[in-house]
């Protein structure tokens, strides 16, 4: 049995008949489902009313009189307003709705922390670097709804501050005696509208997945903060080191002069930098505490322990899913110790 096999199993023991867990996992599939359906329903026919009036005009207003033309007409319209007031209106409320039978739904997931308990359990086993102690699950926020924004994820991700949201799931640890917290912020998606006359538009979804480690370190003072490494060649007057592969691949926002540089820039973490080809690493830097934090554009990667239920699954159905997020958070969870191991 291999590692996989062997987690999926230890979920179907710990859950398998558990009706808690059962009915809020119906409930949330079953509002989801109706939330899809009424969205797309509501669409349809708001638009087969609106486009059957034109069709009708003509005919109508010549083979009825004034009167009850009129009157279909204020039916109609009124009809179409009120498809369109309560379509708004549930749109904007879809997202709360979800929230509320999701919290039943993770609550029952991680009662008596069983949840958390086979997460410490995968780690503890497939954990490569053996420097972690006293890993905890602490579910503070668990959902699957997304952030959502209208406009260009592009100009998000350029002026983006440290992704920290301290509110959501986390792993707490330490490594080496030093206190770290690891966290996976929610999706959020950007809607992006593309006008090509003042008529017609395209819109498309982009998703937007981050994660941050932190770690609390008294190397660096107050004076480091806002210190920050990226993807990209130094600039001439920007801080370079020795290193011609670092300097090709990152830059810091310190000029060639700021002292802190080097002492942030230590040979051990430039020589640990080379090494870093993940395609989701983001930056390093200083916020009060050490962080590395990653981003992919893409499909949605879900807080630590959150799972999308999409529809009423089976106990392996279930275990499956739970499985795969678990080694999932484990492969970031390891890209972004790697990283922060360098500054303990």
């Amino acid at each position: 049995m291999n590692n996989n096999e062997k987690l999926i199993e230890d979920i179907k023991l710990a859950y398998t008949g558990n009706s808690k867990v059962k009915k809020a996992m119906k409930k949330v599939a079953f509002y989801k489902v109706t939330l899809a359906i009424l969205s797309v329903f509501g669409i349809i026919l708001f638009l087969l009313i609106s486009s059957g009036v034109f069709v009708m005009d003509s005919f109508i207003a010549s083979t009825l009189n004034p009167i009850i033309m009129i009157a279909i007409f204020i039916g109609v319209g009124l009809l179409t307003l009120s498809l369109l007031i309560f379509g708004v209106l549930f749109y904007f409320k879809r997202d709360s709705i979800v929230l509320k039978k999701e919290k039943k739904f993770f609550e029952a997931l991680n009662e008596n922390e069983t949840l958390g308990n086979i997460y410490l359990k995968y780690f503890q086993e497939n954990l490569t670097n053996k420097k972690v102690e006293e890993l905890k699950f602490n579910p503070l926020n668990p959902t699957s709804v997304p952030l959502r924004s209208r406009g260009g994820y592009r100009a998000f991700i350029s002026n983006l501050p440290v992704t920290k949201n301290v509110n959501e799931n986390r792993l707490e640890f330490t490594i080496n005696g030093k206190k770290a917290m690891f966290l996976m912020n929610r999706p959020h998606k950007f809607t992006e509208g593309n006008y090509w006359n003042s008529r017609n538009r395209s819109e498309r979804v982009y998703t937007v997945s981050s994660n941050v480690m932190f770690l609390q370190s008294n190397d660096f003072d107050q004076s480091f903060n806002g210190i920050r490494v990226r993807k990209g060649k130094a600039g001439k007057d920007s801080y370079q080191s020795e290193s011609v592969e670092f300097n090709n691949k990152f830059k810091i926002n310190l000029s060639s002069t700021d002292f802190r540089a080097a002492k942030f820039l230590s040979p051990k973490v430039i020589e640990g930098m080379t090494k870093e080809e993940s395609k989701d690493f983001f930056s390093i830097g200083v916020d009060s505490e050490v962080y590395n934090d990653r981003m992919l554009v893409g499909k949605p990667i879900y807080p630590v322990g959150v799972i999308n239920i999409r529809r009423n699954l089976s106990w392996e159905g279930l275990a499956k899913l739970i499985a795969k997020k678990i080694e999932q958070d484990l492969k970031v969870f390891e890209r972004s110790l790697k990283i922060i191991e360098l500054f303990a």
